[in-house]
């Protein structure tokens, strides 16, 4: 159900520090890459439980987690989320 991706961060951990493949090439030393989990939006509520409310804001990944969602019996009551892109619900 998960699968593990890999991201460079800068070393004061802060995620908005993330760096880019320039970065990584221009100062090694400043980046590291860090393995971390990552789950669908439909696994988290199976785990957790459904919400009433669903937030989305995943930074242009919002839809991938309401395309997970589409597999669920039961979902949320309410989600609000910013798409820039057509929708085929």
């Amino acid at each position: 159900l998960s699968q593990t991706n890999a991201a460079s961060i800068h070393p004061s951990q802060d995620p908005k520090n993330r760096c880019s493949d320039v970065a990584i090439k221009q100062n090694p030393a400043g980046c590291e890459i860090v393995e971390v989990p990552q789950l669908t939006c439909a696994t988290l509520m199976e785990r957790h439980g459904i919400p009433f409310l669903l937030k989305i804001d995943i930074e242009g990944a919002d839809l991938y987690c309401l395309e997970s969602l589409r597999r669920l019996k039961e979902r949320p009551k309410y989600v609000a989320v910013e798409v820039n892109e057509s929708l085929d619900l």
